[in-house]
């Protein structure tokens, strides 16, 4: 799906969340006849990146948010090309996360399971926008029951 689809879809069930058009199109900083040439039945315009950053702030998102498939929007998840999987500054404070919780429980843990664990928290935080006090014990418990299965396998 090409970004101007991606944006327009997006932005569509952004929309929703509105009382209505108007609504959404006031909290965007655009008229009414603005949105609808981006967002209507019948698009004549594509979103550019200053708009999608209103309708962004507007409905709450981060910046990009816009930008990519949502599960919730479109029903498929959107796969990362393979230079762009992970957000080298998301790994960081996901590690720090797994380690720090492993260190207070007074827990030894391997660079692998360590790293497992928390693409695996990432994970976890962008499926739910946010995350919880048991992301963390529940991503170190996945990574340690898989890497198990996988040890026991070969």
């Amino acid at each position: 799906m090409a970004i101007y689809q991606i944006r327009r879809s997006n932005a569509r069930h952004l929309a929703m969340q509105f009382k209505n058009r108007r609504e959404f199109a006031d909290a965007a900083d655009l008229t009414s006849s603005q949105l609808s040439q981006l967002i209507g039945p019948n698009p004549t315009e594509n979103i550019g990146a200053s708009i999608a950053k209103r309708i962004e702030k507007a409905g709450g998102k981060d910046a990009g948010w816009l930008d990519r498939e949502h599960l919730e929007v479109t029903g498929k998840q959107q796969v990362a090309p393979p230079d762009r999987l992970v957000d080298p500054d998301k790994l960081m404070v996901a590690v720090r996360d797994v380690w720090d919780a492993m260190e207070s429980q007074g827990e030894k843990i391997t660079p692998t399971i360590l790293v497992s664990a928390a693409l695996i928290y990432i994970q976890l935080k962008d499926m739910r926008g946010e995350s919880n006090s048991n992301d963390v014990a529940q991503s170190i418990g996945i990574a340690r029951s898989t890497i198990k299965s996988l040890d026991s396998s070969h």
